[in-house]
């Protein structure tokens, strides 16, 4: 149970201090502690990755330096945070102040009994994958070949092997996987002092319950809970996404949930008073997604290209330096990995007319995903129009980009093949789903147009005094 605790407990202490010291402020406790997971998660394999491509030993007190440095550096910069706002003028908020907040009505009793028996779905439905994923042992062919295989090895040697002519060379397997989800795993094992599947396993769980409650808990706040609800339990329901807590060994559950946490604070960035906190945690989240996987580079690229350059606060030549400075970390933290992989890829690029249909099959006829693309197709859609008519253009640039590469990786090159073959389309949608469902309900009427992405007003007024 301790070594449990110091597995999952070091990386979400790590994250829940970065969240106070440089995260928004007026989060709800959903959203706070979904942060924090994704962000110690990320801060841990990071360093870890760089400590192990340094060339450094990997054992436990060799690496627990660095994250205890970065707690003493996140604390000193919290309490620096905190002494300056306690001398700012109050109008730095995001939450609506007494004269402004909107007076809601209470719940009636059927509206509070239909949350009850909601909330009550979502935790059976938790608790009950969470407990699978606890027993179940590892069996998937891709986990075993590559992902688990390469935590094992580093964790067993202790080190990252460096040598390419090694026959474990970066851990071994596909050393075109990137090493941010195998370094999760090895931390516990670090900890032990030799591999222990079944701990290294719960990583996955822990993404999936962070994932739910980030996108429950943004919408709760965002909008009501009667709406946080529905789309936590919708996004729990989906088949593929239970499947990914339980069995794990793949990056796309982890890499989803990293990229709607990026999405959302780019979101929220760009109409909160709060920008640089939120730009910190899309940063952070999305340059986590190139250690998660290779999709990761390009997801990276495209998201934050179009978060820096939609900015109006900043000159056009601040805003290309800015985001050519975040391709750049991105590229460098791309090549911890193997990446001969890109020029195969970009041969023989083509439309691929055989893919269409059976991409089709799978999102709309096949129970992999429930009724979700038949909910999220019009919703969408819907969302996408009103957000261009308030000229709210970067979720939807969000949409369109996550959408358009996907589709073009299974369309236009030899990848069409998995889309008809196998369940690598289907992965590759998991990484998408839960940032499409969140853009969906952007069409729905804010809870109060004093914070969040309807916050453009208090920024201004904010801004001139």
């Amino acid at each position: 149970m301790t070594l449990l605790l110091m597995g999952l407990g070091v990386p979400l202490l790590l994250g829940r201090i970065a969240v106070w010291a440089f995260g928004p402020r007026h989060l709800n406790v959903f959203e706070r502690w979904a942060l924090a997971w994704l962000l110690g998660a990320a801060l841990l394999s990071t360093i870890m990755v760089l400590i192990g491509r340094a060339g450094l030993a990997l054992t436990g007190a060799g690496v627990a330096w660095a994250p205890a440095c970065v707690v003493v550096a996140f604390v000193a910069a919290g309490w620096v945070r905190q002494s300056r706002q306690r001398r700012k003028s109050p109008l730095i908020s995001d939450t609506p102040s007494p004269q402004t907040a909107p007076r809601l009505s209470s719940p009636s009793a059927a509206r509070m009994m239909l949350r009850l028996l909601l909330g009550l779905m979502l935790t059976s439905r938790i608790v009950w994958v969470v407990a699978d994923a606890a027993v179940v042992p590892e069996r998937m062919t891709d986990a075993y070949e590559n992902w688990f295989l390469r935590a094992r090895v580093i964790a067993e040697l202790g080190r990252v092997p460096l040598d390419p002519a090694d026959p474990f060379y970066l851990g071994g397997g596909r050393v075109s996987y990137p090493l941010g989800m195998p370094m999760l795993a090895v931390w516990p094992a670090l900890l032990r002092g030799g591999w222990d599947e079944t701990i290294a396993h719960l990583i996955w769980p822990a993404h999936y319950v962070a994932l739910i409650a980030l996108i429950g808990g943004w919408a709760a706040r965002r909008f009501r809970t009667d709406v946080g609800l529905p789309a936590a339990y919708l996004l729990a329901s989906v088949p593929i996404i239970g499947v990914h807590a339980v069995r794990g060994g793949y990056a796309d559950l982890l890499l989803a949930a990293h990229l709607a946490a990026a999405s959302l604070a780019g979101w929220e960035a760009t109409q909160s008073a709060q920008r640089r906190a939120w730009t910190a945690v899309m940063l952070a989240n999305l340059l986590f997604c190139v250690l998660l996987k290779r999709e990761g580079l390009p997801y990276c690229v495209l998201l934050a290209s179009a978060a820096i350059l939609q900015r109006d606060d900043r000159s056009l030549g601040r805003r290309i330096a800015s985001a050519l400075l975040v391709v750049l970390i991105a590229w460098l933290l791309a090549r911890t990995a193997d990446l001969s992989y890109v020029a195969r890829e970009l041969r023989g690029i083509g439309w691929r007319p055989e893919a269409l249909p059976a991409i089709r099959q799978r999102l709309f006829t096949w129970d992999t995903w429930n009724l979700l693309w038949w909910f999220l197709t019009p919703t969408v859609a819907i969302a996408a129009f009103r957000l261009a008519r308030r000229k709210q253009w970067l979720p939807v640039l969000h949409a369109l980009a996550l959408s358009g590469f996907v589709l073009g990786v299974f369309l236009f090159t030899d990848n069409a093949a998995f889309a008809v073959n196998g369940w690598t389309f289907d992965r590759t949608m998991l990484q998408i789903a839960p940032t499409l469902l969140a853009m969906s309900l952007l069409g729905l009427p804010s809870r109060s147009s004093a914070h969040g992405l309807a916050g453009a007003n208090q920024r201004n007024t904010t801004a001139s005094a």
